[in-house]
């Protein structure tokens, strides 16, 4: 009988199977929607992966796409997403907790620095009632550009003339606004 220890990673199917193709297998886990992506409700498919074992981790931290969705349930995650995202554009799901307070405030902020190189935005959830929820990801957005942004969802809050730092995003193609209020002098009217 082999024993863990006498078994190479040779001997593993998985090994066997080349680099690239496990990287497109990862860059798909990472774009599977929320609710078939893991059994561990608050670890994102990029963090799941890489602690599989020292290979997959090594392949993960080289597969941006697998980082591309911001994790944002630990600030340390969220900063190892960003720096192994780039090149690429992110997407990030900015929501309150329950309680309609910031689970984490260091999180979103992370993101929205990112705002610059995002390409699909959601801030809020169907779950909030409270349209004052949504209020530090309205600040940020305030403050900032979003040059390559293509999607925004926006749920229960408002949206003012001073969004994007009066920039149109030129790239955004879908706003989805779910029991919100956005002004027609909204940046996003004019793309």
């Amino acid at each position: 009988m082999e024993t863990a220890s006498s078994v190479s990673h040779q001997d593993t199917p998985i090994f066997r199977v080349p680099l690239e193709i496990i990287m497109l297998i990862f860059s798909f886990f990472a774009c599977l929607p929320e609710d078939k992506q893991t059994n561990w409700p608050n670890l994102p498919p990029c963090i799941s992966v890489s602690q599989v074992c020292r290979y997959w981790r090594q392949v993960a931290h080289n597969t941006p796409e697998l980082w591309s969705v911001l994790p944002l349930q630990n600030p340390g995650w969220t900063k190892l997403a960003i720096e192994l995202s780039k090149p690429l554009l992110v997407s990030f799901h900015v929501f309150p907790a329950n309680d309609g307070s910031w689970s984490s405030k260091e999180s979103p902020r992370l993101a929205f620095e990112q705002l610059g190189r995002a390409r699909d935005v959601v801030i809020g959830h169907r779950g909030t009632k409270d349209p004052n929820s949504a209020a530090l990801a309205i600040k940020q957005i305030a403050q900032l550009s979003a040059p390559s942004l293509e999607s925004l969802d926006f749920v229960y809050g408002v949206l003012g003339s001073k969004a994007f730092n009066k920039q149109v995003p030129q790239k955004l193609r879908r706003v989805v606004a779910f029991e919100s209020w956005l002004s027609l002098n909204t940046p996003v009217f004019q793309a």
